[in-house]
C-alpha cells in the first residue's frame, strides 16, 4: 500500500484522504504495528522456496528426529561442575584454552569469529558442482534435526537477523575499557553519616537511589568508598546470545564492592541496600564528572526488575561522534553493584530467615518477645544472594555454549520468543520469565544426569529441538508441587534452610540456581508462571502441528497487546488505599512497595474466588521508567502503579448465574466461602435437592449481559478485599461493543435469535406439511444472516398497527429462505419458462398457506417477466410477525444457463452473454455458495457463542465506515466479514480462542491490518479436518497463477469448497476499498489501544465514527425520508425528524402509509440510480444501517483534462483558459469534467431525498 503526505495534515491512500491530524482514528507512528524486517526477511525466503511436498513433510515426527538426533549424539556426559561449593564461590571464569566467558574489561577484546554466511560461488565454479561430504551430512541431518527444510532456513534468518549488526562494537569495546579505566580510578571516600553522605552527592548533583527504604536520620550506619575490587563483563553480550528486541540491548558489568566496606550485621534491615545505593550514586557522581569529556554518556537509575531496592546504573551514548560514540550499535551500558558471596553468611540468608526486623510496637500482643514472631524475608534475602553469583552463573552457561554449538542460537530463540509473547523480564515488570532463566534451565536440561533427574537434552541436538524441549519440559512441569532444582543431581543441597519444603513455602515459583541457595524465580508470581506455562502449551502445541508451518506464529507474531491478549481488562489506575491484606502476615517486611504486593494478591483472590470460570488470571503494571541521577525518586507506595487485571475466560462456565459452594452442613467451609464473598453468599435450595452456600449475580439472560458476569464478581471481590472500588477509576474493559449491535430507535422486543430461530422451525414445518401442491417441499433452507446468529441487529417481529408509537418501525430485512421442491422431469426446458412456473408456485402457496394455516400473511412479487434470473419471490409473514423471504431452487437452471452460455459463447449478442453470465452468477450464489456457507457459519456460531457477536460488532463497525452499504462497488460482501471472524476463532494462533465479542473482534482487525493480502491467500477451514495438504497446495498454486495473471481478488479467501476465492471477493472489494480497510483497520486499533493505555474509560465510540475529510462530496439525507435511520447509531429523539403524533399511543397517518411499504428503502434505490448515472466516474459510500449522507469520490482520471472525443461518459466542458484560443483545423478540444452539472443532476435525481451535496 502506497501513501503520500500532503501539507502535513492529510494522508492519501489510492483515492482517499483520511485525516489524520484532528481524525478520530489518528494514527500514531509509534503505534502502528509494521513488519519488521525480520518479517520481511522470512516472507522472501517463503517467496524464494516453494512449498514442500506432503510427502516430505510426513516423513518424520518430531519425537522420531529426537530420538534418532539422540542416538547419534556421540558424548552424553558433559562436564559438569564439580559441587555447588565451588560453583557459588566462583566469581571469574577461569582462562581456558578454548575460550574465555568473562575478563576483566581492560583485557577484553571483541571475538573475531563471526557467524558462517554462505559465499557466493565465483565465476569459475560450476552451477552443477557435486556437493562436498559437509554438504551432504548437512541435507542429511536437516531432516533429523529440524521439523522441514523451510523451518530451518527460517530459523537461520531469524537468528542472523536478531543478531546482525550487534559484532559491530568496536566504539563499544572502546567505551567499556574507557568505562574501565574510571571505574578503576576513582578515589576513596571516608566513613561518613548518612547526613553527610546525602549532603555531599546533592552538592555534586547526584541524589542516592535509596527507594522506598530511606535510612532513618540517627542510624548510626557509616557510609564509604572504595574502588571496585574486580569489574567485569557479566551477560548475554559476552555469550553472544544477545537479540534485538524492542526494548534495546544491554552490556551488562558487574562491579564489584570491596568486602572492607560491609560490617557483619549489614544485611539486616536494609543496610546492605542503603550502602549499595550509595556506592552507587558514588561512581555516578564521578561518571558525570567524564560525561562531558570523550565518554559522552547519558546516566540514568533505572530499578531493576521493577524493585527500588536494587537500582543500577544505565549508560547510553549521547556523543555525536568521537570514536566512544556507541549509539550505532544499540546497546546500552548497565552497571550492577554487586559484592563477594563470602561477605555474609549463606545460612543467614536461607528464605526461612528474618533480616527485615519487625518493630516491638507490631508485635503480637500475646508474644513475650519481638524476636518470637519475626516472620522470614525470603525475597528480600535472595535479592541480597543475587548480587553474589553474575559471574558464576555466566560461567555456567558459557561451559554448555563451549560444549554445545547449537546451544547459543537456541537461547536467541528462547529471547525472541519470550518478547514477541510478552512474557519476558522487561515487558512484564521485573516478574516475567528472562532470557536468563530460560537459558539456565535449557542448561540444565542439556547437562542433568544425575540420580533423581532425566537427561533430556544432547550436544547433538539442533537449537529447534532444544528450544522445543525446553518449551514442553516448561509447559508440563508443576512448579507447585516442587520447586526445579538446577543443582547437578537435582535435588537441593543438604544445608538447613535450604530444603525443597523452604523453598515451597515461602516463593510463589522455585528455580533454584546451580549452588543450591538462590531462587532465580523469586520476582516471578504464580499468576506470571501460569501465563508462561500457558504460552509454552500453546507452542509446543504448534509445534507438533503437522499441517501448519507455525513459524510465524512461534516467532514473528507479537503477543503482547493486553487488549488482543485477554477476553476481559481490568485497568486500576492506582491503590488509594493500602488494603487490609497487605499489612496481615506482615507483607510489607519483604515487599515495601504495596504494588509488588498486590501483584500477588490479586491474581490469587480472583483465581481462588472464580474457580473454573477463568483458565488464567495475571496481573502485571508499567514497567517503570529510568530517573535522572539528579532527581529524587519519590517514595512508592502503590499509589502511583498503574496495575492491569487480564483474564482469560473459560467459554461456558464464565457465563453461569450462579457460584455454588459447599454443602451448608460443612461449617469450616461455610466459613471460609462467607468470608471470600461477605454479603452476597446466600444459602440455597437447588432443584436437585441439595442445600448449598452460593453466589447469584443475576441478569436478563442475555450474552451480553452474561458475559459481564465475571468481571462484575471480580469488582465485589476487589472491593471487599483490597478496598479498590469503582469510584476509584477502576476500569472494566469486558462486554465492550454490545450498545453498537442495538438499534438505537427501535424498541427491542426480544434480545435472542431464539424467537426467529423457533418462527423459522415453524414455518418450515408448514411448508413441508402443506397440501395441495403437485410437488411437494423436500427441504427448506435458511440463507438470512439472522438465521446463522450473525446479523447486526437481533430481527425482530413485525409490529402490529396496534402497537404504541414506540414500537413502531418503518423498516422491516424479510429472512430469506431457499424452497426445494421434491425431483420431477416435468420442468420446461426453458429457462423463462421456469421463472413463469416459479411464480405459478409461489401463489399457490400464498394461498395454500393463508388457507391452511390462519393468522399467516403471504404476498407474491413476480419480478421482471423478461429477466431469466429473476422469477420474484414469496413474503410470508409468519403468526410470530417475523418475515420470510421464500425463492425456488431448481438444479434444472444450472444446467440450462451452461448450455445458454455455450450457445452464446459461439454465436450470441454481448449483451445477451453479459446477462447470462450474470444470472448464472447470482445462481450459484444464491443456490450453491450462500447455503453452504450459511450451514456451516452456523455450526460454527453454534459451537463457538461469541463469534456471533464478534461478526456483529465487525459489521456495525464496517458499516459506520461506509463500507458496508447497498452499494454493488464499494460494498465488502457481508460473507467475506464472516469468514474473516471465523477465521481468528478457528486459527486463533498465536492466541487462544477469544471468549469475547470485543476481543475476537480487535483480534479481526489485527488480521486486516496485518496481513500480506498480496503475496498470502487467507485460508479458513469451516469444516474441521477437511483441510488437507493437497488443499492447501491447490490454494497456493491457484493464488500464485492469479496472481502471476493478475486476475486474482485483491482480497483472497479460500476455504476447503472455495479453492480459488470465487464465492464473495471475486468483485469486492476493490483494490481501493481494500487499502481503505486496512488503514481503517489500523486507525481503530491504535484509536483502542490507546484509549485503554489512558486508563482513563471504556469509551470506544471514536472507533465507530468515521472520518470524512477524505471524500470529494458529501450528500446530506433528510433523515425523514429515510426508513432506517432509527438504526443509526446517532439516533435519538431530538434527531429524529420524523412527524410525532400528538398522542404518543396513535400513529400517524404517515407511520400506516409507510408501514404499507415496510421493506422500501428509498437510500437504496437513489444509491443504484447514482452507480447508473455516474459509473466509473465516483464511487459512492453509505452506511447501511441509517446512514443519514452519502460519501462521493471522484475517479482521478476522469478529473483530469482530456481531449474532446464522441461518446464521453460524463458531463464536459471546454477548459475556460482556452476559450479565446482560435480553433484550426487538426487542432483537438481540450475539456474537462464539469463537476457543478454532475453535482445538480445527483440533487435532481435524489428530489425529495437529498437535503445538500457539500463539496470537500
Amino acid at each position: 500500500m502506497t501513501t503520500k503526505k500532503i501539507r502535513g495534515s492529510t494522508t492519501v491512500v489510492s483515492g482517499f484522504k483520511v485525516t489524520t491530524a484532528n481524525s478520530a482514528h489518528q494514527i500514531s507512528p509509534n503505534k502502528v504495528l509494521k513488519p519488521t524486517s525480520v518479517a520481511k526477511s522470512i516472507t522472501k525466503l517463503k517467496r524464494k522456496h516453494a512449498l514442500e511436498p506432503e510427502s516430505d513433510r510426513e516423513m518424520t515426527s518430531d519425537d522420531d528426529k529426537i530420538q534418532e538426533s539422540e542416538e547419534s549424539d556421540q558424548d552424553l556426559n558433559d562436564a559438569d561442575m564439580n559441587g555447588s561449593e565451588d560453583f557459588s564461590n566462583q566469581h571469574v571464569l577461569s582462562d581456558s584454552k578454548d575460550t574465555e566467558a568473562s575478563k576483566d574489561v581492560e583485557d577484553y577484546e571483541a571475538p573475531t569469529t563471526k557467524r558462517a554466511r554462505s559465499q557466493p560461488p565465483s565465476k569459475s565454479d560450476s552451477l552443477f558442482k557435486a556437493p562436498t561430504n559437509e554438504e551432504m551430512h548437512q541435507f542429511s541431518q536437516t531432516n533429523v534435526l529440524y521439523k522441514s527444510n523451510l523451518f530451518k532456513m527460517q530459523i537461520d534468518e531469524l537468528v542472523r537477523e536478531v543478531t546482525d549488526n550487534l559484532t559491530k562494537t568496536k566504539p563499544l569495546e572502546k567505551a567499556l575499557r574507557r568505562l574501565k579505566s574510571i571505574l578503576d580510578s576513582i578515589p576513596s571516600r571516608s566513613e561518613v553519616s548518612i547526613k553527610d553522605a546525602i549532603s555531599n552527592l546533592q552538592k555534586e548533583g547526584i541524589s542516592i537511589p535509596f527507594g522506598n527504604n530511606h535510612p532513618p536520620a540517627d542510624t548510626k550506619c557509616k557510609f564509604s568508598f572504595e574502588k571496585p575490587s574486580k569489574v567485569a563483563i557479566v551477560g548475554s553480550f559476552l555469550l553472544k546470545t544477545t537479540a534485538k528486541t524492542p526494548f534495546g540491548v544491554n552490556v551488562d558489568m558487574s562491579v564489584q564492592m570491596p568486602e572492607p566496606l560491609f560490617q557483619e550485621k549489614d544485611h539486616v534491615n536494609h543496610r546492605y541496600f542503603h550502602k549499595r545505593a550509595y556506592y552507587l550514586a558514588v561512581i555516578a557522581a564521578e561518571l558525570e564528572k567524564e560525561s562531558n569529556s570523550d565518554l559522552g554518556v547519558k546516566i540514568e537509575f533505572e530499578a531493576f526488575q521493577n524493585d527500588l531496592r536494587k537500582p543500577i546504573l544505565v549508560l547510553t551514548s549521547t556523543k555525536a561522534a568521537g570514536e566512544l560514540d556507541f549509539r550505532k550499535s544499540g546497546f546500552c551500558i548497565r552497571i550492577f553493584p554487586t559484592v563477594s558471596s563470602t561477605v555474609f553468611s549463606a545460612s543467614k540468608l536461607a528464605p526461612v530467615r528474618n533480616n527485615v526486623r519487625l518493630k516491638a510496637d507490631h508485635a503480637l500482643a500475646t508474644s513475650s518477645k519481638v524476636s518470637e514472631v519475626q516472620p522470614a524475608t525470603p525475597h528480600y534475602n535472595t535479592l541480597i544472594l543475587q548480587d553474589t553469583v553474575l559471574v558464576a552463573h555466566l560461567n555456567f552457561l558459557h561451559h554448555h555454549i563451549s560444549e554445545s554449538p547449537a546451544f547459543k542460537d537456541a537461547c536467541i530463540l528462547a529471547r525472541v520468543w519470550l518478547a514477541q509473547r510478552g512474557i519476558s523480564e522487561s515487558q512484564k515488570c521485573g516478574y516475567g520469565m528472562s532470557g536468563f532463566l530460560m537459558s539456565m534451565i535449557m542448561g540444565w536440561l542439556l547437562r542433568a544426569t544425575g540420580k533423581h533427574s532425566a537427561r533430556k537434552l544432547g550436544k547433538g541436538f539442533s537449537s529447534y529441538q532444544m528450544f522445543k524441549i525446553t518449551i514442553d519440559f516448561i509447559a508440563e512441569l508443576d512448579f507447585t508441587a516442587s520447586p526445579l532444582f538446577l543443582t547437578p543431581s537435582g535435588e537441593p543441597i543438604s544445608e538447613p534452610g535450604y530444603s525443597a519444603e523452604a523453598f515451597l513455602k515461602h516463593f510463589d515459583v522455585a528455580v533454584v540456581d546451580p549452588s543450591g541457595r538462590i531462587n532465580l524465580a523469586a520476582h516471578i508470581t504464580q499468576a506470571a508462571m501460569d501465563e508462561i506455562q500457558r504460552e509454552a502449551k500453546l507452542s509446543s502445541a504448534m509445534f507438533k502441528d503437522q499441517l501448519t508451518d507455525n513459524f510465524d506464529s512461534l516467532f514473528l507474531k507479537k503477543v503482547d497487546q493486553p487488549l488482543l491478549k485477554y477476553d476481559n481488562l481490568i485497568r486500576i489506575p492506582g491503590l488509594t488505599t493500602i488494603p487490609a491484606a497487605y499489612k496481615q502476615n506482615h507483607a510489607f517486611l519483604d515487599f515495601p512497595d504495596p504494588a509488588l504486593f498486590m501483584l500477588r494478591y490479586i491474581p490469587k483472590l480472583l483465581k481462588k474466588a472464580l474457580t473454573d470460570r477463568t483458565v488464567l488470571v495475571t496481573a502485571f503494571a508499567p514497567r517503570m521508567n529510568r530517573w535522572s541521577c539528579s532527581t529524587t525518586k519519590a517514595e512508592v507506595k502503590g499509589k502511583d502503579t498503574d496495575i492491569t487485571v487480564g483474564l482469560i475466560l473459560h467459554c461456558e462456565n464464565s457465563l453461569r448465574e450462579v457460584e455454588m459452594g459447599p454443602a451448608a452442613d460443612d461449617t469450616t467451609a461455610v466459613t471460609a466461602f462467607r468470608l471470600l464473598w461477605g454479603e452476597k453468599a446466600e444459602t440455597r435450595r437447588f432443584k436437585d435437592g441439595s442445600i448449598t452456600e452460593s453466589v447469584v449475580f443475576e441478569s436478563d439472560h442475555t450474552l451480553q449481559q452474561r458475559s459481564l458476569i465475571v468481571c462484575r464478581m471480580a469488582a465485589h471481590l476487589l472491593a471487599r478485599h483490597a478496598n479498590i472500588l469503582p469510584l476509584d477509576g477502576v476500569t472494566y474493559w469486558a462486554g465492550l461493543g454490545g450498545k453498537y449491535i442495538k438499534a438505537p430507535g427501535i424498541e427491542s422486543i426480544t434480545n435472542s435469535f431464539q424467537p426467529v430461530l423457533d418462527a423459522f422451525q415453524s414455518i418450515m414445518k408448514q411448508l413441508t406439511m402443506l397440501k395441495g401442491l403437485p410437488l411437494s417441499i423436500n427441504t427448506v433452507i435458511p440463507i438470512a444472516d439472522a438465521l446463522r446468529y450473525s446479523s447486526t441487529f437481533v430481527p425482530q417481529p413485525k409490529p402490529s398497527h396496534s402497537r404504541f408509537k414506540d414500537g413502531y418501525r418503518p423498516y422491516i430485512d424479510p429472512l430469506s429462505i431457499i424452497i426445494e421442491f421434491e425431483s420431477s422431469g416435468r420442468w420446461p426446458e426453458n429457462l423463462r419458462a421456469i421463472q413463469n412456473m416459479k411464480r405459478a408456485f409461489y401463489i399457490r402457496i400464498k394461498n395454500l398457506l393463508e388457507t391452511q394455516y390462519p393468522g399467516t400473511q403471504a404476498s407474491v412479487s413476480i419480478g421482471s417477466n423478461d429477466n431469466i434470473q429473476e422469477s420474484g419471490w414469496l413474503d410470508v409473514i409468519h403468526t410470530s410477525g417475523y418475515v420470510f423471504r421464500c425463492q425456488i431452487h431448481l438444479d434444472k437452471e444450472f444446467d440450462l444457463l451452461n448450455r445458454t452460455l455455450q450457445e452464446l459463447n459461439a454465436s450470441g449478442s454481448p449483451a445477451a452473454l453479459l446477462s447470462t453470465k450474470a444470472a448464472q452468477r447470482t445462481y450459484l450464489c444464491r443456490y450453491v455458495y450462500l447455503p453452504w456457507h450459511a450451514t456451516h457459519m452456523k455450526n460454527q456460531c453454534l459451537r463457538l457463542p461469541f463469534l456471533p457477536v464478534t461478526i456483529r460488532i465487525l459489521k456495525r463497525w464496517l458499516a459506520s465506515h461506509l463500507l458496508l452499504s447497498s452499494s454493488n462497488t464499494t460494498s465488502i460482501p457481508e460473507e467475506a466479514l464472516e469468514l474473516l471472524a471465523a477465521y481468528v476463532y478457528l486459527h486463533p494462533a498465536p492466541f487462544e480462542i477469544p471468549n469475547s465479542g470485543y476481543a475476537g473482534f480487535l483480534r479481526v482487525l489485527d488480521l486486516i491490518q496485518s496481513w500480506d493480502w498480496k503475496d498470502e491467500p487467507l485460508i479458513v477451514e469451516l469444516e474441521r479436518g477437511k483441510m488437507t495438504f493437497g488443499l492447501i497446495s491447490d490454494i497456493k498454486a491457484n493464488f500464485k497463477q492469479s496472481r502471476q495473471r493478475n486476475k486474482t481478488p485483491p482480497m483472497y479467501i479460500a476455504t476447503e469448497r472455495d479453492l480459488g476465492s470465487e464465492w464473495w471477493t471475486t468483485q469486492q472489494p476493490s483494490p481501493k476499498v481494500l487499502e481503505r480497510l486496512v488503514v481503517l483497520a489500523r486507525s481503530a486499533l491504535v484509536a483502542s489501544i490507546s484509549k485503554f493505555d489512558s486508563c482513563v474509560d471504556n469509551d470506544i465510540s471514536q472507533l465507530f465514527t468515521t472520518p470524512l475529510a477524505g471524500y470529494s462530496l458529501i450528500i446530506h439525507l433528510n433523515t425523514q425520508k429515510c426508513t432506517r435511520f432509527r438504526e443509526n447509531l446517532t439516533f435519538t429523539s431530538e434527531t429524529s425528524s420524523e412527524v410525532r403524533s400528538k398522542f404518543k399511543n396513535l400513529l400517524t397517518l404517515q407511520d400506516k402509509e409507510a408501514a404499507l411499504l415496510w421493506e422500501f428503502d428509498p437510500v437504496v434505490c437513489y444509491i443504484r440510480d447514482l452507480e447508473t448515472a455516474f459509473s466509473g466516474l465516483a464511487m459512492f459510500f453509505h452506511d447501511k444501517y441509517g446512514g443519514d449522507k452519502i460519501a462521493v469520490v471522484w475517479n482521478r482520471a476522469v478529473l483530469q483534462n482530456s481531449t474532446w472525443k464522441t461518446k464521453l461518459l460524463y458531463n464536459a466542458c471546454p477548459d475556460e483558459s482556452l476559450m479565446d484560443t482560435v480553433v484550426t483545423k487538426g487542432s483537438k478540444l481540450t475539456i474537462h469534467p464539469n463537476i457543478d452539472a454532475m453535482i445538480a443532476e445527483m440533487e435532481r435525481l435524489g428530489n425529495g431525498l437529498v437535503l445538500a451535496i457539500e463539496r470537500r
